[in-house]
């Protein structure tokens, strides 16, 4: 039977932050949960379990043979393409045969991260550590997700971190880290936008998705809602103008380039400044940077390295910073792999910029997301019902 100890393990950062972990000592059958809110040290532990990174004082280890998937499911492929990727682990190609001939870039963000999880639960053969397995998952997928890697753990063990609840019921113990907060998300009030548009996409059809059409109004928050692989991050691509995709239709802006905002997925792959004071007034300005500092609480980290904050206070700090300096903002998928407590958070900010007159489009491939628009945009046949 796997066991997970850790004893004393301190972690001490280039900016002077130390994190020390809670002691465990567990031993597990099936499934252990990490749960606890963002920079709580959730990914930390993994990455320690995995021998990623090395405690500077302590110890964290597994009996068995650790197995890492990242929750950025890009980070889990070392090849461009599937097959090779098989060939290279040491998997047999024959489960993924519709997938073999395929470039990994040829998948949405959901898609690739199914496949991402699905072929960790092939090549694990002692612990496999699964890191928000489920995020970027729309809700049909999650909910099959979450089956498959229930039956999985009956011949695979795993330790788990995660924000979803869709493995307490199967844990054999949960672990929390840190404070965590679970309140529930709120719905937007519905507000009507200003008759001043700002943008405006007529039957926008980009590589073999469906046709898309909105209109995004000063004042307004606007959901794009559809299934994984359904178009929604094409579609934000390619009215931001970002790279050279082949579309018809059309769509216009009615305001200055300058003052549009994007925020692709994961946003925090475009940190790089060498402090958090720095890193914001990269994106909302430098007369922006005090204000954002005390919009997140985060006076004391100024001078602190951005790469020493977890991803989803990365993502955080960058959807904030972008929100602040822009008067309209796109953002895909704000909310995947975000705490309650944290999505509340983004979502009284998005409000609070609405009322200010400033408009916002988000995209989201799950229901509950979809409910802080003040108007949501279905993508046609790809929402499919739970069964």
């Amino acid at each position: 039977m796997p066991r997970l100890q850790v004893n004393d393990a301190q972690f001490s950062f280039f900016d002077g932050r130390t994190v020390q972990l809670p002691n465990i000592d567990e031993s597990f059958d099936k499934i252990l949960l990490i749960k606890g809110a963002i920079g709580s040290g959730k990914t930390l532990l993994l990455k320690a379990i995995a021998g990623v990174i090395t405690p500077n004082s302590g110890v964290v280890e597994v009996n068995a043979e650790p197995y890492f998937l990242h929750s950025q499911s890009e980070f889990n492929f070392v090849t461009s393409a599937v097959g090779t990727e098989l060939d290279f682990i040491g998997v047999n190609r024959e489960p993924f045969a519709e997938y073999v001939d395929r470039d990994v870039s040829e998948f949405s963000g959901g898609q690739l991260k199914r496949l991402s999880v699905m072929i960790a639960l092939e090549a694990a053969s002692g612990v496999l550590l699964l890191d928000e397995p489920l995020d970027m998952l729309d809700d049909v997928e999650s909910e099959r997700m979450a089956d498959y890697i229930v039956n999985a753990s009956n011949r695979t063990p795993m330790i788990i971190a995660t924000h979803s609840d869709s493995f307490d019921e199967y844990a054999d113990n949960i672990i929390v880290i840190g404070r965590q907060t679970t309140p529930s998300l709120r719905a937007t009030p519905p507000r009507r936008g200003t008759e001043e548009l700002l943008l405006v996409a007529d039957k926008l059809f980009v590589h073999n998705t469906a046709e898309i059409s909105l209109n995004l109004h000063r004042g307004e928050i606007v959901c794009l809602y559809g299934g994984n692989g359904s178009g929604k991050s094409l579609f934000v691509r390619t009215v931001a103008g970002i790279g050279r995709l082949e579309y018809r239709g059309g769509y216009e802006w009615h305001v200055d380039r300058a003052k549009r905002g994007i925020c692709l997925q994961f946003p925090e792959h475009l940190i790089y400044q060498g402090t958090v004071a720095e890193e914001i007034a990269d994106t909302a300005g430098s007369a922006n940077v005090d204000r954002v500092l005390s919009i997140l609480d985060w006076h004391d980290r100024r001078n602190s390295s951005p790469f020493a904050l977890s991803d989803g206070e990365k993502r955080k700090m960058y959807i904030i910073s972008m929100l602040t300096k822009s008067e309209a903002c796109i953002f895909d998928e704000p909310f995947a792999g975000l705490d309650s407590a944290t999505a509340n958070f983004i979502i009284d900010n998005f409000i609070e910029a609405r009322d200010s007159g400033k408009a916002i489009l988000y995209t989201a491939n799950r229901r509950q997301d979809s409910l802080y628009a003040d108007t949501t945009i279905v993508i046609a046949d790809s929402i499919r019902n739970p069964e």
